[in-house]
């Protein structure tokens, strides 16, 4: 079970604490299921070739981003339910929890107002509303090239081509679950003898609520709600802190013949099938 607190980030923003019902404790009142307007062609982008960025401006009237300055993050994996996406960074975001050094990611969302900090080894979150920024927007960025298309069924032939000349790869796979799953490639690999490559992801780790939208929308609500009403000098633009999240293993092995391992097939030897994959490299 997750359990939930108010973390304040700086002296400055300490606030008495929040009393928030559980995740799966609170109705799910307010679900969403409607990207913002600007954001709603996103996905679309990405499947069609486009890196994503965030570029922010945190909002220098609160004490802890002052002076202002801006700010840009690549967001390299990317869980999309239809035109809903969470995105995060890569776990590279070095920060100190009582004097020792750890590293977490940042992830965002075109689903409502909050974003959030993820600390994989320590399965936890913060958890803020996109108000602590003064400008926020997403930045799709068309830098990829498609390469391979399973809906296609093409010849492997331009991966090996790709991989002989040291690309980096990148893909998005339509998983047996439904959704969509855009990730890095950390090793690609063809085998002469029976044609076919494998590419393999780069391992990282997500909440696994980042897969449903309904999940996401009840954590939104107890957030916001659980922020607007605590007596805060930030006016509800605190952070909360939910402990013992369960936790997601983004590492794919993925086949040319339409087969993949997720984490947990590769523990227990099984195989599932993508209901499709696009093969991408830089430009």
């Amino acid at each position: 079970m997750s359990k939930i607190k108010k973390r304040p980030l700086h002296k400055e923003n300490a606030a008495k604490s929040i009393s928030i019902p559980q995740i799966n404790n609170i109705d799910q009142t307010k679900i969403i299921d409607q990207p913002r307007t600007e954001d709603k062609d996103i996905v679309k982008e990405i499947l069609n070739g486009a890196s994503l960025r965030t570029f922010m401006i945190p909002d220098p009237a609160m004490p802890s981003n002052f002076p202002e300055h801006w700010e840009c993050y690549d967001l390299p994996h990317v869980i999309a339910n239809g035109n809903l996406f969470w995105a995060k960074s890569r776990n590279e975001h070095g920060t100190y929890v009582t004097g020792q050094l750890t590293s977490q990611s940042f992830c965002y969302t075109n689903m409502g107002s909050i974003f959030l900090s993820f600390n994989m080894f320590a399965a936890a979150i913060g958890v803020m509303p996109k108000s602590r920024y003064k400008e926020h927007r997403f930045i799709p960025i068309k830098n990829l090239k498609l390469i391979w298309d399973s809906d296609k069924k093409e010849s492997p032939e331009t991966v090996v081509q790709e991989i002989e000349s040291g690309s980096r790869f990148r893909v998005a796979f339509f998983d047996s679950e439904g959704i969509w799953n855009i990730h890095p490639v950390d090793l690609p690999t063809y085998c002469p003898s029976s044609k076919q490559f494998m590419l393999n992801t780069a391992c990282d780790m997500y909440p696994l609520f980042f897969r449903s939208i309904q999940e996401t929308g009840t954590l939104e609500k107890q957030v916001v709600d659980g922020l607007a009403k605590a007596d805060s000098p930030n006016g509800g633009r605190g952070c909360v802190e939910v402990t013992n999240m369960r936790r997601f293993i983004s590492r794919y092995s993925l086949l040319s013949d339409g087969r993949y391992q997720s984490h947990s097939d590769s523990l227990k030897g099984t195989f599932q099938e993508y209901e499709r994959l696009k093969v991408f490299v830089e430009e």
